[in-house]
């Protein structure tokens, strides 16, 4: 099943995409990235995505501004935030605001393990 599903990674920095993609693929899943909020929402294909995971902290489009936007136009894809500089207000705020998960850089493997079980899953 996880084959046939197309998780989206957001992020502005190219190792993180790269890391994440790679680790999401080995589980099975098939993987677009974008290195803009912009890029995310302009993809002709984001019918097809079965998943967001997007960094809180990016120049132009933030998370929590394409977190809001996915939610009113597709609240049908769960949105997973992540950022390197999580506080407590941060978190509560991710979580208060209807993401599946909150991830704090840097993403070990089985935390993305957990959440996609936690999504797909339940």
């Amino acid at each position: 099943m996880a084959d046939a599903m197309v998780i989206a990674i957001v992020d502005d920095d190219k190792a993180v995409l790269d890391a994440m993609s790679s680790f999401i693929r080995s589980l099975g899943y098939r993987v677009r990235t974008f290195q803009s909020g912009k890029a995310f929402l302009d993809h002709e294909g984001i019918g097809e995505i079965a998943c967001l995971f997007t960094d809180i902290q990016m120049p132009g489009l933030s998370g929590f501004e394409l977190h809001d936007i996915v939610r009113l136009n597709r609240p049908a894809i769960p949105v997973v935030l992540m950022t390197a500089l999580a506080d407590a207000s941060v978190r509560a705020r991710a979580l208060s605001s209807g993401a599946r998960c909150f991830l704090e850089k840097p993403i070990a493997g089985r935390e993305i393990m957990n959440c996609l079980s936690g999504i797909f899953d339940a």
